[in-house]
């Protein structure tokens, strides 16, 4: 439910059973209160894993490279339903270095040792020209293809929506989690995602990030678009 209230502007939180946020046009939102579920899923067991992963290495991290976190996160800003905003560096790390670890633990054997030190680099990482591609055998879906410029190399993941008719032009979320493809690069490249066996003219969003491999980890902002699935034949 959507209100508008002359008392408050920016309620968070929950009370009362009542659940308050807001949405990306800084509308109040109240919803109820959703107990959290415990699934000890493989992919729950293993973003467990990374935090704990990521919180030992930030313990044992010293107070000048805490300081260099400090400053990268300073230059990485992020939007959201009060405009942009800035994260600690214990959050960036937290961010960046439990992602690449569960990512390297549970889809990718061949991407590089996840390092803790600070990026030398400031900013996120980099990426152009995404678009959306045609399969390159035969079937039915299509390709996600990216370019970093960057001297590093890298790793690319990404997810799909479920199907949604060609009427559909917008989509935040939820991804497939199952749907999740990873692609490694090697310094500056391009690379490409591909999903096969979606239905044929039905209409996906794909979600998809990178972050620098084998060096310090600098991520990149998300990449959403658009994509219908189609037909490659021999």
């Amino acid at each position: 439910m959507r209100f508008q209230s002359q008392v408050y502007t920016k309620a968070r939180g929950s009370i009362g059973g009542i659940t308050y946020t807001a949405n990306q046009y800084q509308s109040l939102i109240a919803r109820a209160r959703t107990s959290p579920v415990n699934p000890m899923s493989q992919r729950q067991t293993g973003i467990r894993t990374a935090f704990s992963d990521a919180s030992a290495a930030w313990q044992v991290m010293s107070t000048a490279d805490r300081a260099l976190w400090d400053d990268y996160a300073a230059s990485v800003s992020f939007s959201g339903p009060m405009g942009n905003y800035y994260i600690s560096g214990r959050a960036m790390f937290m961010r960046n270095y439990s992602t690449a670890t569960y990512i390297k633990g549970r889809f990718a054997a061949d991407v590089a040792a996840v390092i803790p030190d600070p990026p030398g680099v400031q900013g996120p990482m980099d990426l152009s020209n995404p678009n959306i591609q045609v399969l390159a055998a035969p079937g039915t879906g299509f390709g996600l293809s990216v370019t970093s410029f960057e001297a590093e190399d890298w790793v690319l993941f990404g997810q799909i929506s479920r199907a949604f008719p060609d009427t559909r032009n917008s989509f935040k979320g939820p991804f497939q989690t199952e749907s999740m493809q990873v692609v490694v690069g090697a310094g500056p490249s391009s690379v490409v995602l591909e999903w096969e066996g979606l239905v044929e003219d039905s209409v996906y969003f794909v979600s998809a990030r990178a972050f620098t491999d084998g060096v310090s980890i600098r991520m990149s902002v998300p990449i959403i678009l658009r994509a219908v699935a189609s037909v490659v034949v021999v």
